[in-house]
């Protein structure tokens, strides 16, 4: 079916429906996944090679745990 093809109330509901239920178990997982990235940082400390450590230690990419780390420096910056 290509995408331009109109669907039906019903199919466009139960398409949302699933993107719903997908986007927060990936939600879920990146919290869970910030916290172990934390946890780890905290442990090997910030050093040059730590978070391609902690990116294998957890079998994500390095571009992941980076964007985690910077999430959680943003995170700990006084407002």
């Amino acid at each position: 079916m290509p995408w331009a093809d109109r669907v039906s109330n019903e199919e466009a509901s139960r398409r949302a429906g699933g993107r719903r239920r997908f986007n927060a178990l990936r939600r879920d997982r990146a919290i869970v996944r910030r916290s172990q990235v934390a946890s780890l940082l905290r442990a090997y400390g910030w050093a040059r090679g730590s978070q391609a450590k902690v990116a294998r230690l957890l079998g994500t990419s390095a571009a992941t745990i980076s964007r985690d780390a910077k999430h959680l420096r943003e995170q700990m910056r006084p407002l």
